[in-house]
């Protein structure tokens, strides 16, 4: 397949590399693309897209074009409408299906409500909704003895909840099949299982489906032939990007979207897998090839293409990094492979400044190396290597305060501020510790109206405890920083009064 002369006229198009060139000329049949960082690979699913399209391969309609995240979905579609104003592509673009695998499967379950167990109006839980769901249902779920044991094991009810959400979540997404023999065997896999088909029950019961839970149906749906035509019948290509972070069943579902044609176009890297911790495999696009070809009947059909330059990084990062990943033993007993065999290369036409562009900086101990950095940060600005703080990012092993409150207090002795998200202290902020303690006077959530509150079955122990000690730390924090005539606290009292008055007055 040729390039479409309106993307031959474009003058990056000249800039092209062969690799580049490769993957958008793909015409059909299973492509596996190994892309590195700032090679270029979602320029070059872009203007693959845009070369089908032009050649009259498929219409717009006919694309399933799968994303990481929702931001990335709208860039691609941005992306991709840009290109077609400067080419004069008329046609709409917003009939491509563009989006993350979930949304993609959400799509499904409501154009296919009709095939599935859910009603109409069906309520997707979050992560934490689905959380609460199970500790709400616990005992609808599991019986008496299941539950004493997942109480010796991982303690309060609560936990049990928790624990059981992820052992929920990985069976839908490996697709294990709890009647296997080995779940009979085990008292505690036995119990388990039990628990997950009461959980699947209660969650049509209550017309529910967790985050896990829409991609097995999406995924069952997929399998039934005749529903799988029907679904099918109008995609002609998938592209999947960061297949690296992928999941079996996830996986599973892309080939199945592509199953009429075979036509499936996947791009990631090894090197960027990060998402185990949520289940995700690195022997998805490890072992691509195989997979596609043993799953579409070819003997040798699927495509292998590696961007390995590296545009937008110094020539001695993709150095340093290039030199450690090889540094590593990534060969296996049973011969499955861990790495593709590769060198990232910079692109040698990118001019760069000659400076360390790669240094390292020792320490006697945590607080040693977060002064040094503090300081490195400090002598970065001053000598104008950067000209604001927010250039600056600092990785760390977590986020949480235990990990970066060091280094965030190294920064602010020299008065540079530090933005940590996600390190779960928002609720340590005086503005939010405040309003806590306003509600908590305002509410009589204090002294032993605190404590009868919380006597419920629904907190746990830890819960009741590290609550209270936290209300009460935003209680003494409110009444040390504020006399009783400042205007927070006059203003406070009187809605106070309010409130109960109110209350006495509807007893009455």
């Amino acid at each position: 397949m040729d390039i479409a002369p309106e993307l031959q006229l474009l003058p990056e198009s000249l800039d092209l590399n062969d690799e580049q060139r490769a993957i958008i000329t793909h015409d059909d049949g299973p492509l596996l693309v190994i892309a590195g960082p700032g090679s270029g690979k979602t320029h070059s699913l872009i203007l693959r897209a845009m070369n089908l399209l032009l050649l009259d391969k498929a219409k717009p309609e006919e694309f399933v074009l799968c994303t990481f995240t929702e931001k990335a979905a709208n860039e691609m579609l941005t992306r991709m409408t840009a290109l077609a104003r400067r080419i004069d592509y008329r046609k709409d673009l917003s009939f491509m299906r563009i989006g993350t695998i979930h949304s993609l499967c959400n799509r499904l379950i409501m154009e296919y409500r009709h095939y599935t167990p859910l009603g109409n109006g069906y309520e997707t839980l979050d992560q934490f909704s689905q959380w609460f769901f199970l500790f709400e249902h616990l005992n609808e779920i599991c019986s008496n003895e299941a539950i004493n044991l997942f109480k010796n094991k991982w303690g309060s009810a609560w936990y049990v909840a928790k624990e059981l959400q992820r052992y929920f979540d990985k069976i839908m997404e490996e697709d294990v099949d709890v009647d296997q023999s080995c779940f009979r065997s085990n008292p505690f896999r036995s119990h388990l299982a039990r628990a997950y088909r009461k959980y699947q029950r209660v969650l049509m019961i209550e017309n529910c489906v967790g985050f896990a839970s829409v991609q097995k149906i999406a995924h069952k749906l997929l399998c039934n032939a005749e529903h799988s035509c029907k679904i099918t019948q109008g995609i002609r290509y998938v592209f999947v990007d960061e297949y690296q972070d992928t999941n079996y069943i996830q996986e599973q579902i892309v080939l199945r979207l592509a199953s009429a044609t075979g036509n499936i176009c996947v791009v990631g890297d090894e090197d960027q897998a990060l998402y185990r911790f949520r289940g995700a495999t690195i022997h998805n696009i490890l072992e691509f090839a195989d997979t596609a070809n043993k799953f579409f009947g070819l003997t040798d059909g699927c495509k292998c293409k590696q961007l390995t330059t590296n545009y937008r990084s110094h020539p001695k990062i993709i150095d340093a990094n290039d030199r450690w990943m090889k540094s590593a033993d990534w060969s296996s007993q049973n011969d499955r492979r861990f790495r593709f065999d590769k060198t990232i290369q910079p692109d040698l036409n990118t001019m760069h400044f000659t400076y360390p562009a790669v240094l390292s900086i020792y320490g006697e101990d945590t607080y040693d190396e977060a002064e040094q950095f503090a300081e490195f940060a400090l002598s970065l600005k001053s000598r104008g290597t950067i000209t604001d703080y927010s250039q600056l990012a600092l990785l760390l092993y977590s986020v949480k305060p235990a990990y970066s409150d060091v280094y965030v207090e190294a920064l602010k002795k020299r008065g540079i501020q530090a933005f940590s998200p996600r390190s779960r202290s928002f609720f340590n902020q005086i503005e939010v510790s405040l309003m806590v303690a306003c509600f908590a006077e305002l509410f009589g959530y204090c002294g032993e109206k605190q404590d009868n509150l919380l006597d419920q079955e629904s907190f746990s122990e830890y819960i009741q405890e590290s609550f209270s000690e936290y209300v009460k730390d935003c209680i003494q924090k409110l009444n040390n920083g504020y006399m009783s005539s400042h205007p927070l606290l006059v203003a406070m009292r009187k809605l106070e009064v309010e409130i109960i008055g109110g209350e006495e007055d509807q007893k009455e």
